[in-house]
């Protein structure tokens, strides 16, 4: 039995959707190896901040002390067959986080 309901949406691309970089172009030219184990090579010294460098946030982390009497269930997200989701708020803190 052939399949004939390919693209039944009849869906397309378009032409500047499908430009790619060549490999070995542009974009990996200034790749240098390291050997594993072995610190990457710096161009300032350690301790001091490039300039040219932008500053990388990805968020306030802290360590909270996590007890199941310190959170209260505000809805269910999602459950399956992984078990259950909830949003819960962690009391102390008031931070909202999901649960499962």
């Amino acid at each position: 039995m052939i399949r004939r309901k390919r693209n039944f949406k009849n869906l397309a691309l378009d032409e500047a959707a499908t430009e790619s970089v060549p490999l070995g172009g542009s974009a990996h030219q200034h790749l240098v190896p390291i050997a594993r184990g072995q610190p990457a090579p710096t161009s300032a010294a350690p301790g001091v901040r490039n300039e040219s460098m932008p500053t990388l946030e990805l968020g306030v982390e802290f360590k909270l002390d996590l007890r199941s009497e310190d959170l209260q269930t505000l809805e269910e997200l999602g459950a399956g067959n992984g078990g259950t989701v909830s949003r819960v708020i962690h009391l102390p803190t008031k931070a909202i986080m999901a649960r499962k």
